[in-house]
């Protein structure tokens, strides 16, 4: 037994960071991504300034952003059966060009100062409308391109890119509104969308790309969903967190306009600031973790298993003079998948009197 466990793990290749990206499909579909939510976190921090410039009310930043996104909450799991239905690909096609559509319209309007509350509005429930069947499309869509084995590490991608455009585009519609406008975000937001239909022009019909039985109703889909999630605790219980946290811990964006104005006494571009600094914490654990599974199931680990205690330590250090002999070390992580090793950096720091910190190599 001992030797096949040995065998098993020798013979396992390590896996890249970025291994979904070896699929062409999902390789046109991450770059066309990319260019896309960069263009729709651009749209969103305009079109929260563009209602709050317009009428200076918290209540309708809140009523804009509910119509947005009641469609989803509603027409969701029918989403879900559609996108069993109909081939994704085609379909994710047709929801990318109403989102082009919807994001023209709203540049035209605005642009030609013609925009009203209401305007905004309605074309926020057609967003709501168009993502409650866009969203679980492109999540299923990811599997058919990806497939199994590499979903964990496509997910984590997915999720890498959606932050590092939360990071990067609020900032720059943020100062694009404070120099000409609100439209222009809309019109680079329109245009984002051309990269993702060109991706998807350009890879062929992924296989498997359906799953509902034959005769089957949408009705019957959208049951056996729920019905599979009751039968889940653990789903469930992550529906429920998730739920939560959207409930209690997403919604604060909403009201970012009024906190840049009335608190901070700035514009747009602290608007486009302040949602920029919520992207930046969820970027970098992405980054550099979405490759390293074997790790956390203790592969890389002399013995195939991680030590029990955390993989620092402190270390002696001599009293400082005229001050106590207390150090704190640093923690120092594994650096290498096959020796746990200390990181360059990780020493003890010692405080002294003179406010200087003498920093000395642990053995």
């Amino acid at each position: 037994m001992m030797t096949v466990m040995s065998e098993t793990h020798s013979s396992r290749a390590p896996r890249s960071w970025g291994r979904a990206l070896r699929h062409p499909g999902y390789r046109l579909f991450f770059c066309g991504q990319a260019v896309s939510l960069m263009g729709s976190w651009m749209q969103m921090v305009a079109q929260s300034w563009l209602v709050y410039r317009l009428t200076g009310s918290a209540e309708m930043l809140g009523l804009v952003a509910f119509v947005g996104q009641i469609p989803v909450f509603v027409f969701g799991l029918l989403g879900g059966a559609v996108a069993d239905r109909l081939p994704r690909r085609r379909l994710i096609m047709i929801t990318q060009g109403a989102f082009l559509a919807q994001a023209a319209g709203l540049a035209a309007l605005t642009l030609g100062d013609m925009v009203e509350v209401w305007h905004v509005l309605a074309l926020a429930m057609v967003f709501g409308v168009i993502n409650a069947v866009d969203i679980p499309a492109r999540q299923a869509f990811t599997v058919d391109l990806v497939g199994k084995d590499d979903l964990g590490n496509a997910v984590a991608l997915d999720a890498s890119i959606f932050n590092a455009a939360r990071l990067v585009a609020p900032a720059l519609a943020g100062a694009l509104v404070a120099d000409v406008g609100e439209g222009w975000c809309f019109v680079l937001n329109a245009a984002s969308f051309l990269a993702v239909l060109a991706a998807l022009a350009l890879m062929p019909e992924p296989e498997g790309g359906t799953a509902a039985p034959a005769g089957e109703s949408m009705l019957a889909r959208v049951a056996a969903g729920l019905a599979f999630v009751a039968g889940h605790p653990p789903i469930l219980a992550l529906m429920a967190m998730l739920g939560l946290s959207g409930l209690m811990g997403m919604s604060f964006s909403v009201l970012m306009p009024v906190f840049a104005d009335r608190v901070l006494g700035g514009g747009p571009e602290t608007l486009g600031l302040l949602m920029s600094g919520a992207g930046r914490a969820p970027c970098w654990p992405r980054w550099r973790w979405p490759g390293r599974r074997e790790e956390r199931r203790g592969i890389g680990w002399p013995g195939g298993s991680p030590p029990s205690a955390p993989p620092w330590r402190p270390s002696p250090c001599p009293p400082c003079p005229g001050s106590r002999p207390d150090c704190w070390p640093w923690p120092a992580w594994p650096w290498s998948r096959t020796t746990p090793r200390r990181r360059p950096w990780s020493r003890p720091w010692c405080p002294m009197p003179s406010g200087r910190a003498p920093w000395r190599s642990t053995p």
